[in-house]
């Protein structure tokens, strides 16, 4: 009984330590180096988008699948943001890695009225597997955010937060 506190505050030490160690590493090890040159990107109907013609405007990639929940849940906020935050100076490329034709399905099923887009990495850094994935590209090409998880994108803070990162 004696050493209680003390095996009390030694276990709580271990545990901040374990934890923060985690963080870091999973910090560590989803902070992309990533240019918008490394992505390729097809509208539905095979169709390439021309990197260079997003040159001088910002880009909010957010990469998605069909099989991911929070993607799906996340759907509406995006547009309502895209709708917020719509001008010639911003592109959003919503897009998965899975076949145009299966997106095209889930589109029809679920009709979310936003352009959905397939992707693919031309560099050889490959992206980790989680899903949702958001990264936005200052109008210059580099990469000024990333998040990993699904987020509130019509929240007022966070559509502030958007537009002081996409007039970067």
């Amino acid at each position: 009984m004696k050493n209680r506190p003390f095996l009390v505050g030694y276990l709580a030490g271990i545990i901040i330590a374990v934890v923060s160690a985690f963080y870091l590493l999973v910090v560590a090890s989803t902070t992309p180096t990533y240019r918008l040159t490394d992505f390729s990107f097809t509208d539905l109907k095979g169709n390439v988008i021309n990197l260079d013609s997003l040159h001088g405007k910002s880009v909010v990639i957010n990469l998605w699948a069909t099989w991911c929940g929070p993607c799906i849940r996340e759907m509406p906020r995006i547009k309502n943001a895209v709708e917020h935050l719509r001008s010639d100076e911003v592109v959003f490329l919503i897009a998965s890695d899975e076949s145009p034709d299966k997106i095209r399905k889930f589109e029809e099923k679920r009709n979310f009225g936003i352009p959905f887009y397939n992707y693919k990495m031309k560099s050889a850094n490959e992206l980790p597997q989680a899903r949702p994935q958001t990264y936005i590209f200052n109008k210059q090409g580099k990469l000024v955010y990333n998040r990993m998880g699904a987020f509130e994108w019509d929240n007022q803070e966070i559509l502030e937060k958007l537009k002081s990162l996409l007039n970067n």
